[in-house]
Parts: structure tokens; C-alpha cells; sequence
């Protein structure tokens, strides 16, 4: 089984952002250099997501290019998705690739909830960024975007030696779906039942019990519910049998 990567709030607020240059500062503060013929776009796969649920993140480039995607989560920290320990290579030839690339791991979104940023930053050469390590696939670049900027920034080529262009989208993540408490199934009350000196049985089922698995004893005054066969000390059960019909099971005692 793959692994899965602990994305923190998913959710796009947005469609994809393109960035070719210019001084528009970026989440993490970086200002991208003009490259001409490339630009870079990310998107993910839907506009909404819930704690629990599976991401896919979109990138377009116009041209070869190493690639880095960051994500910066609802408290400000700083890490890197791509590339990764299961998908170490930065270099992308032009055109759409989406993460994860590889079925050996997956993005699932974790609490808490909130907005998060995404930004990719393309480059013409690569940049000496670690890709993790087996107990930290995704690394934390740093606590806060300023200073993950900053790091970022100092591994940036120089202007003259290789220029980037970089795009980001915001989202936002939803609490999860809590799934509804299984609800008692309504039973008839056996054929038959008024004349007898017994209230009716309760007009429910046990959750996740098959209709023909359980029944009604009456004992010491009270219904009470058993699952399997009539326990010994019931003078009678009743019991649905795989019909849906109501049968009785008594005990005749004689002597002591």
C-alpha cells in the first residue's frame, strides 16, 4: 500500500494562478525574475475538500523546468510536497503533471481547518532543496513563511544564472462528514398479540443485525432483547424469521 501524505486544509478558493514575472510578491515573499517563454499555473482537483478526503495538485509549465511545490498551511508552516521521498525528481518537461505522481503515495486532507496556499515556483536550474527522508516524506521548511521565504529565496539562482517564475492558490479545508447514528428499524407487533396479557414487544431492531437474528423474551416482568436463540431461563420468544414474518419459540416445564 502506498504511503499518504498529511495535507493540512484543502481548499481551493480559486482557479489556477499564473505568474510569468514581474514584482508582485508572492505567499512566501518572493518576488519572480522575468523568464522569457516560461510560466508556470497549479490548480487542484476540486474547489472544496473535507478532513479525510484525497487531494490531487496540478501544475503546467510552458517549458522544461525544475519544479518545487510548498504548501503553507492554516498556522503558517512551511512544507514542501514536491518533490518528495517517494518522487525525488524536480525536473518536469512541459506540460500538465499532476501530484501525486507516483501510486506509491497520496495527499489526504487533515485537520485543522482553514485556508492554505499553495505556490510552485519553477526554475531553469535546480535548487539544493532536501526531498525528506522515510520518517519526514514531505519536509517542514520552515514555521512561518517569512522565514521559509527567505530560505527559499537564498537558494534562488542568481539574476544573470538562471531565473524563476512562481504561481500559487488559496483553499480551504471543511470538517469532516460525521456519518448518522444508525437508527432502530420498526418491527410489526406479532399476529395475534393483543389478546395476550403481554404488552406487544418493542417495534425495533437491533443496527446491523440480520431481521432473523434476534428476538423478544419476556422475563421477570420486562422484554428484554436477545441476539441468537431463546435463552433457557425464557418461557417464550419471539422471533422474525427471513420472511420478515413473526414466529414464537416457548419452553413447556414439567415438575419441578
Amino acid at each position: 500500500m502506498g504511503k499518504t501524505l498529511m495535507l493540512v486544509a484543502l481548499m481551493v478558493w480559486g482557479g489556477a494562478l499564473s505568474v510569468m514575472g514581474g514584482t508582485q510578491a508572492s505567499p512566501l515573499g518572493l518576488v519572480p525574475e522575468p523568464v522569457p517563454g516560461l510560466s508556470v499555473s497549479i490548480w487542484t482537483d476540486k474547489s472544496e475538500y473535507r478532513v479525510d478526503d484525497e487531494a490531487r495538485i496540478y501544475v503546467n509549465i510552458s517549458q522544461n523546468a525544475y519544479v518545487y511545490v510548498f504548501n503553507i498551511d492554516t498556522v503558517g508552516r512551511v512544507r514542501q510536497v514536491f518533490p518528495n521521498w517517494y518522487s525525488g525528481n524536480a525536473y518536469l518537461r512541459r506540460g500538465t503533471h499532476v501530484i501525486p505522481d507516483r501510486p506509491t503515495y497520496r495527499l489526504r486532507v487533515v485537520e485543522p481547518t482553514g485556508v492554505d496556499t499553495l505556490q510552485v515556483i519553477a526554475s531553469l536550474q535546480p535548487l539544493s532543496l532536501h526531498t525528506g527522508s522515510q520518517g519526514d516524506p514531505f519536509p517542514l521548511i520552515a514555521p512561518d513563511p517569512d522565514r521559509g521565504g527567505a530560505q527559499i529565496q537564498g537558494l534562488v539562482p542568481e539574476p544573470g544564472y538562471g531565473q524563476f517564475v512562481t504561481a500559487w492558490t488559496s483553499f480551504r479545508i471543511l470538517p469532516r462528514l460525521v456519518a448518522p447514528v444508525p437508527q432502530p428499524t420498526p418491527q410489526p407487533c406479532p399476529p395475534g398479540w393483543g389478546w395476550t396479557p403481554y404488552p406487544c414487544p418493542p417495534s425495533w431492531s437491533p443496527p446491523h443485525v440480520p431481521p432473523y437474528g434476534w428476538g423478544w423474551y419476556f422475563y421477570d416482568g420486562s422484554w428484554h432483547l436477545y441476539i441468537g436463540t431463546c435463552p433457557r431461563e425464557a418461557r417464550f420468544c419471539w422471533h422474525l424469521t427471513a420472511d420478515g414474518r413473526w414466529q414464537m419459540t416457548f419452553r413447556l416445564h414439567f415438575g419441578n
